[in-house]
């Protein structure tokens, strides 16, 4: 866990909001949604998005867990050594896969992608004022690749890997732009 300032928890709430928002402008169209580029991803923009959406309210419910006092405690913290993704703000592509519980699926419906994504911004939203400052005694909740994670913590993981995903969408787009002018933008 690092001592976070004020300032900090506000930037990653801003633009994790910032993040999600962006995500919008690929939930309007199915053949947008379901766009796939091997070359890139073997996800689709939608898959990616929808994946990202699942695993933000499980950081979100993590967060709120453990603002409402029942995080575990912390181990020794002296000898915690803080995780390279949370302190560069960068998940290597390719290098790890999404666990089960996370997985998107095979075909994207847009109503239901932009329903969760409208309601993982309401829920984050719903706790952003209370994650001013951590606090030693709120706890944590241990995530299964990072760590033990303090509530903001989670709100930083949130923001790190749903930008991780929105720029491999935007990639994705972005290829699909350069190989045919035909399609109208997002």
């Amino acid at each position: 866990m690092r001592k976070k300032s004020r300032s900090m928890e506000n930037k990653d709430g801003v633009r994790l909001m910032e993040e999600l928002n962006s995500l919008g402008e690929f939930c309007r169209s199915s053949n947008v949604a379901n766009l796939l580029i091997p070359e890139i991803s073997h996800w689709s923009i939608g898959q990616h998005i929808h994946h990202v959406l699942k695993a933000d309210r499980l950081n979100f419910k993590a967060a709120e867990v453990i603002l409402s006092g029942k995080g575990s405690p912390w181990s020794d913290k002296s000898i915690a050594v803080e995780h390279p993704v949370m302190k560069t703000g960068v998940i290597p592509r390719g290098v790890s896969k999404a666990p089960e519980f996370v997985q998107p699926p095979k075909k994207i419906d847009v109503a239901d992608l932009e329903a969760l994504r409208l309601k993982v911004m309401d829920l984050w939203q719903g706790v952003l004022p209370a994650l001013q400052e951590d606090q030693e005694e709120w706890g944590m909740i241990p995530h299964h690749a990072l760590g033990e994670l303090g509530a903001l913590d989670w709100l930083r993981f949130a923001w790190i890997h749903s930008r991780h995903h929105g720029e491999i969408a935007r990639e994705i787009w972005a290829a699909h732009g350069s190989k045919s002018d035909s399609d109208s933008g997002p």
